[in-house]
C-alpha cells in the first residue's frame, strides 16, 4: 500500500522527536568509542519424532543486550538449558533477533558469558552504555533514534522498519493521517518526506504488520549536536558492519 502523495517540508517546524533547526557540524562523533563485545548464544531447534527430539538447526544471537538489562542475580543463576535461557530465546524473537519456533529447543549461552565476562569486567555496563541499534527485523514499539537512523540510511536518505497499524487506523485516518502515523512511528516527526507503508501480515486481533518506509532528509538536516553525533557514530557502525 503506498500512501502517497509525496510530502515535502515547508518553514521551519516545531515539535516532533527532532526539533528541526540549522546547527553547525560538531567538531567530535561518537564513532571513535569502541563497541561492546558481542555475547553470542547458539540455539538448537528440534522437532518431536516419535517423542523424541530430534536436532534441525542451529542459530545465533547476540544476547548481550538481554543479559545486561537483567538483575545481576538472575545473570549469575543463568544456566544453559534453563528456564531462564528459554526466556532469552524468546526475548530474543520479540526482538527480532532470531525468528521463532514451534517446536522444543536449547539454549547455550554460559560459555560465551563467562568469555566475555574474563575479558571485560564491565562488559554489561558497556553494552547498556552503548547506544541501542534494534535488527531490520525487530517490530518498532518506538520510534528510531538517531543513532538508528545513521545505521540504516540509504545514500538517498531514505529509512525503514517494521511496525503495526490497527485497521482503525486505516479507517479513521485520511491519506494525510496515515503519513503522520507512518513518521511519528518511524522516525518521532512527520517530516518524513514521501511515506509509504507495505503490508508484511495479518496479526491476530486484525492488526497488520507494516514495512513504513521514508526519507529522512529533513529530519537529518535538523539534528542538533548531539544527535548529530548519534548519527554519525551510526553511520561508523553500518560501515564497519558492511
Amino acid at each position: 500500500m503506498t500512501t502517497s502523495p509525496s510530502r515535502q517540508p515547508q518553514g521551519i517546524p516545531a515539535g516532533g522527536q527532532f526539533a528541526a533547526d540549522v546547527h553547525a557540524e560538531p567538531d567530535v562523533f561518537l564513532a571513535s568509542a569502541a563497541a561492546p563485545p558481542k555475547i553470542m548464544a547458539s540455539v538448537t531447534l528440534q522437532q518431536w519424532q516419535n517423542d523424541y527430539a530430534i536436532d534441525i538447526e542451529t542459530v545465533e544471537f547476540d544476547a548481550g543486550r538481554i543479559l545486561a538489562e537483567m538483575a545481576t542475580e538472575k545473570r549469575r543463576a543463568l544456566r544453559d538449558n534453563s528456564d531462564d535461557a528459554d526466556q532469552l530465546f524468546d526475548s530474543a524473537v520479540r526482538l527480532g533477533l532470531v525468528k521463532d519456533h514451534d517446536g522444543p529447543f536449547s539454549v547455550h549461552v554460559q560459555e560465551a558469558m563467562a568469555e566475555a565476562e574474563e575479558t571485560d569486567a564491565d562488559v554489561y555496563a558497556r553494552i547498556l552504555g552503548a547506544p541501542a541499534n534494534r535488527p531490520a527485523g525487530a517490530v518498532l514499539d518506538t520510534p528510531l533514534s538517531a543513532y538508528e537512523i545513521g545505521a540504516r540510511v540509504d545514500e538517498d536518505g531514505r529509512v525503514s522498519g517494521l511496525a503495526t497499524m490497527d485497521m482503525s487506523d486505516l479507517i479513521d485516518n485520511n491519506i494525510e493521517g496515515i503519513n503522520d502515523k507512518i513518521g511519528n512511528d518511524l522516525v518521532g516527526s512527520e517530516l518524513l518526506m514521501e511515506p509509504n507503508a507495505t503490508p508484511v501480515e495479518v496479526l491476530d486481533g486484525g492488526t497488520i504488520l507494516m514495512r513504513f518506509e521514508g526519507n529522512a532528509s529533513a529530519i537529518i538536516e535538523g539534528f542538533d549536536d548531539e544527535e548529530r553525533a548519534e548519527y554519525e557514530a551510526g553511520r561508523s557502525t553500518a560501515a564497519n558492519n558492511g
